[in-house]
């Protein structure tokens, strides 16, 4: 991805992140522009999660943002699935269930 996009992938442990416990138990990150995967957490979805976090993200506060990742609002178990992430703005909880429900798809 570095040589053809310029986004560095970096592997990592758990025990690599220090002072971080939310991190410390991620399955990746993206920090600085560049994605973090720790591999004591990581399932085989994380590395494209990570990668349409920024391609999302390169479109956010547009108006195809918000009709994107407003959808997650029509499942039916929306309201308990963001409950798991705790005080973040309604974009962001969206964005974050899109990005899980279609890197799932893209992985199978």
């Amino acid at each position: 991805m570095r040589d053809c996009y310029g986004i560095k992938i970096n592997y990592i442990h758990s025990e690599d992140v220090v002072g971080n416990a939310d991190v410390n138990l991620a399955k990746g990150f993206i920090q600085n522009g560049e994605i973090y995967i720790n591999l004591d957490n990581a399932t085989i979805d994380s590395p494209i999660h990570e990668l349409l976090h920024l391609l999302i993200g390169s479109f956010s506060n547009t108006e195809t943002f918000y009709q994107l990742v407003s959808q997650v609002e029509q499942f039916e178990d929306f309201e308990q699935r963001i409950a798991k992430y705790g005080n973040r703005t309604l974009s962001d909880l969206e964005e974050e269930l899109f990005v899980e429900e279609l890197a799932k798809y893209l992985t199978g």
